[in-house]
């Protein structure tokens, strides 16, 4: 495919095949510039991709899919695609001037100081250990940041907004993200059948998703803010985890947990949301809660359906609502609240 000139359509080349050899190419002002899905053995030179929503994408689920070589010729925007593979012990920086980062099967690389615009992934990593992602400017993508079968990793300090996912994990393990601004996106932080991992001070604000589980165990979340949603923090199906020190504020749901099993929530701040804390159905069993509810309009800060095994310590001041604590039905529940200057239909509601 060579000395095409694509504009105005969804895609402007698109290919799921192999041994193909795509140069000299401008593919500008498509949905998607050039796209590669599940395909090996090609080769891109001196393509040229401007004003696409999304200027270049490749994407796989195996090794092969990503045994490709993509050479720096090839431009976003006037920047060059890096498309890195076995890399090691190497550092990545402004002075690349990358304009979309690929990182296959690297290990102890470091990326940092980048504005990554407009692209399927601002930074992709594929099988990719113990390397960090820090100071990146990861906005206006389909994902910002997104890591697949990649663990031992270290974002911090990036920003990732008006992507559709601004921070997205999938099967990723022991990976630690701190100090991210997600902000203004579809979802923020997203983890799909990863586990292990940490989360700690970042900002997962203004997105309807806030930070979002699935399938996910055994990950920490500590001191994150999800405000400003329709789900603040949502767990589906994901056991042992464990949430501290988060502020859930200002959404639909704060912290909503659905067929989720033996996770711990302790000190977290749910307050102005219409479900404070919602554990669906089954709820988590062994689950300890602590949460203070502050100046807060609510249906129930505190939903439980159905539980066993609970224990729930709750603080409430200045509330107006239906309830402050729905449970039902539920067997061997302790229950410990405070209500001050309270006016609600029931403080709480346990049926049978």
């Amino acid at each position: 495919i060579s000395g095409f000139t694509v504009e105005g359509g969804r895609d402007g080349i698109y290919l799921k095949s192999d041994y193909c050899n795509i140069s000299n190419n401008n593919a500008s002002n498509n949905e998607y510039g050039i796209c590669l899905e599940n395909s090996s053995e090609n080769t891109l030179i001196n393509n040229i991709m401007t004003g696409n929503k999304y200027n270049f994408r490749l994407y796989g689920g195996s090794d092969s899919d990503f045994n490709n070589q993509i050479d720096t010729s090839n431009l976003v925007d006037g920047k060059p695609i890096y498309y890195v593979k076995n890399a090691k012990n190497t550092v990545y920086d402004s002075s690349t001037n990358a304009g979309t980062f690929y990182c296959i099967n690297c290990v102890n690389v470091t990326i940092k100081d980048l504005n990554l615009n407009e692209n399927g992934f601002g930074i992709f990593f594929w099988n990719t250990t113990s390397s960090r992602i820090q100071n990146v400017n990861a906005s206006n993508n389909n994902y910002g940041i997104h890591l697949y079968r990649s663990s031992n990793n270290t974002l911090s300090n990036n920003y990732a907004s008006n992507n559709n996912y601004g921070v997205y994990l999938w099967h990723s393990s022991e990976n630690t993200l701190r100090n991210n601004n997600a902000s203004n996106n579809d979802n923020g932080i997203y983890l799909e059948n990863s586990s292990e991992n940490t989360l700690r001070n970042n900002n997962a604000s203004n997105n309807w998703d806030g930070i979002h589980l699935s399938h996910s165990s055994n990950n920490m979340l500590s001191n994150n803010y999800a405000n400003n949603h329709y789900y603040g923090i949502q767990l589906l199906y994901s056991s042992e985890n464990t949430l501290r020190n988060n502020n859930a504020s200002n959404n639909e749901y704060g912290i909503r947990l659905y067929r989720s099993s033996e996770n711990t929530l302790r000190n977290n701040n749910a307050s102005n949301n219409d479900f404070g804390i919602y554990l669906g159905i089954p709820a988590t069993t062994i689950l300890s809660i602590t949460t203070t509810q502050t100046r807060t309009t609510i249906v129930a800060s505190i939903w439980v359906l159905p539980a066993t095994t609970t224990s729930v310590t709750t603080t409430q001041t200045r509330t107006t609502g239906m309830a402050s604590l729905w449970v039902l039905p539920v067997t061997t529940i302790s229950i410990t609240t405070t209500q001050t200057r309270t006016t609600i239909m029931a403080s709480v509601w346990v049926i049978p």
